[in-house]
């Protein structure tokens, strides 16, 4: 599990992931994508620029998006599958965010495929497991549902499903 003492000496929050490569250690997953990205130069910007909007929409991920889509995640399948009551006022403010930030995330994708464009890059990686968790959570709570979203459900469905495009994901030398 998360909590193994294995883990808890890689990373102080006793999470995953966790990459260790040589002596270094790295713990928090949009950190994880942007050193991988950094160091094998695959499926990631060459230039400033480019870096530059990778950083802002794994900071966007992580900042707007997480939490909300988290509490999500956990009222509409974690406190089901525990059988516990979900805490229906704080799945209601979450959808609110929710909702305000996957606008933003719909119109950006409304104009890319993917997130910096037109090729599938290491900031597609933190975004499918997000917004398949909302598949998971607000589908059966009905606050609101993915489909209304179709430019940022169809980017789920690019990652997560096999035949969506990214059989190959590997970046020649």
């Amino acid at each position: 599990g998360q909590h193994a003492d294995l883990v808890g000496e890689l990373n102080p929050n006793k999470k995953v992931p966790v990459l260790t490569w040589g002596p270094f250690k790295l713990w928090e997953s949009n950190a994880i994508v942007t050193y991988l990205g950094e160091r094998t130069h695959r499926l990631w910007p060459a230039d400033a620029e480019g870096r530059g909007r990778a950083a802002k929409w794994l900071f966007f991920e992580a900042r707007h998006l997480s939490e909300p889509i988290g509490e999500l995640w956990f009222n509409g399948y974690v406190a089901r599958q525990m059988g516990r009551t979900p805490d229906t006022l704080a799945a209601e403010a979450a959808s609110k965010k929710c909702a305000r930030y996957l606008a933003v995330l719909n119109d950006h994708l409304g104009k890319d495929a993917w997130m910096l464009g037109s090729e599938y890059s290491l900031v597609d990686c933190c975004y499918g497991p997000v917004l398949d968790a909302i598949t998971e959570t607000i589908e059966p709570t009905n606050v609101f549902t993915l489909s209304d979203y179709a430019e940022a459900n169809s980017i789920s469905v690019h990652i997560v499903e096999p035949d969506g495009g990214t059989d190959d994901l590997t970046a020649s030398d």
